[in-house]
């Protein structure tokens, strides 16, 4: 097996004996999913399904951020744990639609707060963080290879804004703990305040993953800072970072990626009243994962169309053709495989290249 790796901006031969560690970053839950989170999930689903097709036994961590300015925000009008617990619910709807059960270890962030202080303690300990008025920041100039994941130098990452605070050391140095007495808020040698993003993810990810696991994974707009600040947070407390680093292209909406700070998003439980799972699932999947994704009715449409082919498919058991399998093996490429399921319908297609794209027909 052959996978991309933003890291080294290659691919690289995937082999891992025993048990595959995988870490993907979840979302925030301050409003329902959209589509752009679906697109990310639903290709890291397939992805795990199809690692445990070919033997192996997958440990798969999802984070959910439940400490984050956006739901404060929120707070201000109704209690922040109302908030946390709707959201929350209503992303356990959307993953249980899509049939994302390869996402089956979610975690909320809150309750790694002590983990995250202890990781904070060693990193004041080495030298790496120091203190400012706003709270704890990382010195991204003790790593000598910050800004790899990226593909730019240090002195490159200058220009380019994180958090801008006068007092910081670098132009690149980032939050890694925040001073607040507003709730949530939690007691620290440094007094009240709570975790920031990067530092709450590597709180989960070294905990229940270990000291070297060998994926990280989500969508691009992750790689700086965040995934590179975990990255550095990591290898500071380690020595070690993921083997391989796997980013989802954008999905974009009338040319802009779809967010929800745009406003240009349509959500999962807006999709699905026009579209069924197989539907979304199928659509994602034509598409290169790496690659922006431009959302088209039409192309919809025409996974629709895909999707009932299928169901008039001929069905064998207990088989993938050779094409199918050469085709993940090779950084996933399911554009291919869906090429050879859609070419062997009459021919005959297996449940298991079915179970791949998470199909229910």
């Amino acid at each position: 097996m052959r996978i991309y790796n933003t890291l080294s901006k290659k691919k690289e031969k995937f082999k891992i004996n025993g048990e595959i560690k995988i870490f993907i970053c979840g979302p925030t839950v301050y409003d329902h999913l959209h589509l752009g989170h679906a697109r990310t999930y639903i290709f890291f689903d397939s992805l795990i399904r199809f690692l445990k097709l070919e033997g192996y036994k997958v440990n798969l961590v999802m984070n959910i951020t439940d400490i984050d300015d956006s739901i404060l925000e929120k707070a201000k009008e109704e209690s922040y744990e109302e908030i946390v617990n709707r959201y929350y619910n209503s992303l356990l709807e959307d993953f249980k639609a899509l049939r994302l059960e390869g996402l089956n270890h979610l975690v909320k962030v809150s309750d790694y707060v002590d983990k995250a202080i202890e990781q904070l303690k060693v990193l004041m300990e080495k030298g790496l963080a120091y203190k400012l008025d706003k709270g704890i920041y990382f010195d991204t100039s003790k790593l000598k290879d910050f800004g790899k994941l990226l593909g730019k130098s240090f002195n490159e990452l200058t220009f380019i804004r994180v958090d801008i605070n006068k007092g910081k050391k670098n132009p690149q140095d980032f939050l890694l703990w925040i001073n607040s007495k507003d709730k949530p808020c939690w007691d620290s040698p440094w007094g009240k305040g709570r975790p920031y993003w990067h530092l709450q993810d590597t709180s989960v990810s070294l905990t229940l993953l270990g000291k070297h696991y060998d994926i990280h994974g989500g969508g691009k707009e992750l790689i700086y800072p965040h995934h590179e600040a975990q990255r550095a947070i990591v290898e500071s407390l380690t020595g070690l970072a993921p083997k391989f680093w796997i980013h989802t292209g954008s999905l974009l909406y009338k040319g802009e990626k779809m967010s929800k700070s745009k406003g240009n998003y349509i959500t999962i439980k807006e999709a699905l009243k026009k579209y069924d799972s197989n539907t979304l699932r199928l659509y994602f999947l034509s598409h290169p994962y790496k690659e922006d994704l431009e959302y088209k009715e039409e192309d919809l449409k025409k996974a629709k169309e895909d999707v009932n082919r299928i169901k008039g498919a001929n069905f064998k058991e207990g088989f993938l053709y050779d094409e199918f399998k050469e085709a993940l093996l090779d950084d996933f490429n399911f554009p291919k495989a869906k090429e050879v399921l859609l070419e062997n319908l009459d021919k005959g297609i297996s449940k298991e290249m079915l179970y791949v794209f998470g199909l229910e027909i």
